[in-house]
C-alpha cells in the first residue's frame, strides 16, 4: 500500500494473520526440509554401517575356518595323546 494509506483494522488484522501464515508455511517448510535432509543422512549412516558389519561378518568367518583347520590338524597331529587323555578322564 502507499505510504499515508489508512487501512482499516479488519483489514490490517487480516493482512498480519496472512504475512503470520506464510511465515508459519515458511518455517515448516524448512523444518520439513531439515527433517529430509537429517533422514537421507541417516540412510547413509545406516547404509555404511551395514557394509562395515558385512565386512567383519566375513573376516570373522574366515577365523572360524582357520580355527577349524588347526583343531583339525591338531587332532590329526596327536590323536593318541587325545584320546587317551580323554579315556583317562573318562575312567
Amino acid at each position: 500500500m502507499a505510504k499515508g494509506t489508512v487501512v482499516p483494522p479488519y483489514v490490517y488484522r487480516k493482512m498480519q494473520e496472512e504475512e503470520e501464515r506464510k511465515q508459519q508455511i515458511d518455517d515448516l517448510k524448512r523444518i520439513a526440509d531439515s527433517a529430509e535432509s537429517q533422514a537421507k543422512s541417516s540412510a547413509i549412516q545406516a547404509d555404511l554401517a551395514v557394509k562395515t558389519s558385512k565386512k567383519a561378518d566375513v573376516k570373522g568367518w574366515i577365523a572360524v575356518i582357520f580355527s577349524g583347520i588347526a583343531l583339525l590338524i591338531e587332532f590329526a597331529a596327536n590323536h593318541k595323546e587325545i584320546i587317551d587323555y580323554i579315556n583317562q578322564i573318562l575312567q
